[in-house]
């Protein structure tokens, strides 16, 4: 195959993974929109800065602990979600999240045991990150495990890398 040949392949893909990335944006939005989390009309897409770590690629490190040992695809998918709440635990103002995790051990001890080391990672590994999640999709191709995440800045402490 030529070069030219290859350049148009590449840009042909290129395209395909743009317009699939808008319609999963679209689709999050969306189902944040219906749930009553924002106001579609206020959504104002920006790339992230590319210092910036994919907000995804930081949970799928947070469940690491847990999804390297799990034996399904049903059981990984529950651990990410976990880890979901545990990361928008993490971001919560100091007493609203006191709240939330007093709530969460007396109505279900039985997840507490799963978030708190989740909430413990997090805070370990990325302390500073305080972008909420708003929105997610998770979806398997090819047995790959594919999250995409729709955040929002909180507002606290700036993020690093």
């Amino acid at each position: 195959m030529g070069r030219k040949s290859r350049a148009k392949r590449e840009k042909r893909a290129r395209e395909v993974q743009d317009y699939t990335d808008k319609n999963v944006r679209r689709r999050l939005v969306e189902d944040a929109h219906r749930k009553g989390v924002i106001d579609r009309e206020k959504v104002d897409f920006r790339s992230s800065p590319s210092t910036l770590p994919k907000l995804s690629e930081r949970v799928l490190q947070v469940a690491e602990i847990f999804t390297k040992r799990t034996k399904t695809d049903r059981h990984c998918q529950v651990i990410i979600e976990l880890a979901l709440v545990a990361w928008n635990l993490s971001v919560l103002p100091p007493k609203a999240r006191l709240d939330a995790i007093n709530n969460l051990r007396k109505t279900s001890p039985e997840i507490w045991v799963l978030v708190q080391p989740l909430l413990q990672r997090k805070e370990q590994l990325f302390p500073d990150d305080k972008r909420a999640i708003v929105s997610y999709e998770i979806s398997w191709e090819n047995d790959t495990l594919n999250l995409t995440v729709l955040h929002a800045e909180t507002g606290q402490d700036e993020v690093s890398g």
